[in-house]
């Protein structure tokens, strides 16, 4: 939920650690039931959160979500990692439209994982990458 969100980047701010370009990653059970299908979130600087982190932090389940509920979780779960770190390294929240490529939303991820060439350029040129 936002109000965890919200104190989750209040207690990283009053807790820095490491370099002003460091991404951090919080393992979580699970998140809020309105959230039940996420397997994970990145919050970023340019978040719309009232609380906004001094960098971006990953919020990843240590589990995978229920299967039977949610098909698309054991195809998507190993990659989420990665996903969630493309958002905070581009500081981008959206979605590809393209089933194949990693930063489609999980519902319709494929597991084939590609990135486009503007995606890598994004990337590389992000201000978290050494």
């Amino acid at each position: 939920s936002d109000n965890s969100r919200n104190r989750m980047a209040a207690y990283l701010n009053a807790h820095r650690r490491g370099n002003k370009r460091d991404v951090d990653l919080v393992y979580i059970p699970a998140f809020s039931a309105d959230q039940e299908d996420a397997q994970g979130l990145t919050t970023r600087p340019s978040s719309q959160v009232p609380t906004p982190p001094n960098r971006p932090f990953i919020t990843i389940r240590w589990t995978p979500v229920d299967a039977a509920q949610f098909p698309r979780a054991a195809v998507t779960f190993p990659t989420t990692l990665a996903h969630e770190l493309v958002h905070a390294l581009i500081d981008d929240g959206s979605h590809s439209a393209d089933p194949d490529n990693l930063m489609a939303g999980g519902a319709i991820r494929t597991g084939v994982n590609r990135i486009s060439i503007g995606q890598a350029c994004a990337i590389r040129n992000s201000g978290y990458a050494g």
